[in-house]
């Protein structure tokens, strides 16, 4: 797991799972109307 703040304030986590080649992805970021979070997947392919 790894996460950091960007300049702009988004906040950004990333998690990858090697063993089952899974990524998750969450960032938070300021709108007009508040705080928006995101959850993103993926699947990482064989090279």
């Amino acid at each position: 797991m790894l996460g950091w703040v960007e300049a702009s304030g988004m906040t950004v986590t990333h998690l990858m799972n090697l063993n089952t080649r899974t990524i998750h992805a969450f960032w938070t970021y300021e709108t007009d109307n508040g705080r928006v979070a995101e959850l993103h997947t993926g699947t990482l392919e064989p090279a």
